[in-house]
């Protein structure tokens, strides 16, 4: 077999830069270049070497759930949540945190017709109205048409309702039983309003408390790395001293509302694989970005709000979209 520099798919790679950056990233892997070298390792590095890196390869929609707002999925969360992770929404009391997890739940519901929606509700914030109003809103801008049936969307949706930690993990410990015995099943994990309602009375400085909130967090960790599911989990804000900063390199400090801090902070960065603070926009005028440009005469719109991404791997952290949240003329 000869080496790689002399074989065909080598030699077709469009410039020296790139046959040059090949070589130099097979080194540092310590992977030989000179010698044999099995036929399907080429294949795999040349025709992964000849794609754009990584991007169209996440941005498979199957892949991603959308939050239903084109300016968040598209503009700042390259088309949507990854399917697999863990996306924290945290939200100031005006910036409609609960409109926009019932959005979600409603495009998940309309776009991906095999998956199953778990609102887990520790507030009682949940509502089957608002829920109905963005399934008809969602459908009115995305698809021609009206709505037929309701019930063939909302059987697939469960909602549940928590009170403390202890119940909060054996419901957890329930999902992973069931998703054991139906494997191939897509879910989506809603879990709104943990933090204010269950983990907050354990911010009491103890080591029972903080192991309370380190065990739930590495539960829903465990719950997404489940082939096939998806776990998204608000989080609310308390406001922030203008003197005060961490003292380590994070990316809690907010660009767009400096003045709040998420109420679950160093200890929880950990959990989430993307977090996005909400805020309402202090500017409460504008054009509508291109993205949301969609009309209808049965929609109409809320005032403006902003999204922040506080941390993501997979883009630019503290980038910040305007928006405004459709509204159901129809069910208001």
């Amino acid at each position: 077999m000869p080496p790689l520099h002399l074989t065909p798919a080598f030699r077709a790679l469009p410039s020296d830069d790139q046959r040059h950056h090949l070589l130099d990233k097979l080194t540092a892997f310590d992977i030989r270049t000179d010698g044999p070298i099995l036929q399907d390792l080429y294949d795999q590095i040349l025709q992964r070497y000849a794609c754009d890196p990584v991007l169209p390869l996440v941005q498979d929609q199957d892949s991603l759930i959308t939050t239903g707002i084109p300016a968040i999925d598209q503009d700042l969360l390259r088309g949507g949540i990854p399917v697999g992770d863990v996306c924290e929404i945290v939200g100031t009391a005006d910036s409609g945190q609960i409109l926009l997890l019932h959005h979600l739940c409603a495009a998940t519901l309309l776009r991906r017709h095999q998956s199953k929606v778990v609102y887990v509700d520790a507030t009682a914030r949940f509502s089957s109205h608002m829920l109905l109003g963005c399934l008809h809103t969602q459908h009115q801008l995305h698809t021609a048409g009206s709505l037929v049936s309701e019930d063939t969307y909302l059987e697939r949706l469960s909602h549940v309702a928590v009170a403390e930690v202890h119940h909060l993990l054996q419901i957890i410990t329930a999902f992973k039983t069931t998703s054991d015995a139906d494997y191939d099943q897509d879910r989506v994990f809603v879990f709104d309003g943990l933090v204010g309602a269950l983990l907050s009375p354990h911010f009491n400085g103890t080591s029972s408390g903080h192991a309370n909130i380190i065990t739930v967090g590495r539960a829903l960790r465990a719950l997404a790395n489940i082939p096939h599911h998806t776990v998204i989990c608000s989080n609310t804000t308390l406001p922030r001293p203008s003197t005060q900063r961490f003292k380590v390199n994070t990316q809690l400090d907010s660009v767009s509302c400096p003045q709040v801090k998420p109420l679950l902070g160093l200890e929880w960065t950990y959990v989430a694989d993307t977090t996005l603070l909400l805020s309402a926009a202090a500017d409460n005028t504008g054009d509508i970005p291109p993205s949301d440009s969609c009309s209808h005469p049965t929609v109409s719109y809320s005032h403006w709000q902003q999204c922040e991404v506080l941390k993501s791997d997979r883009t630019a952290c503290h980038r910040v979209v305007r928006f405004r949240l459709p509204l159901s003329k129809t069910l208001s």
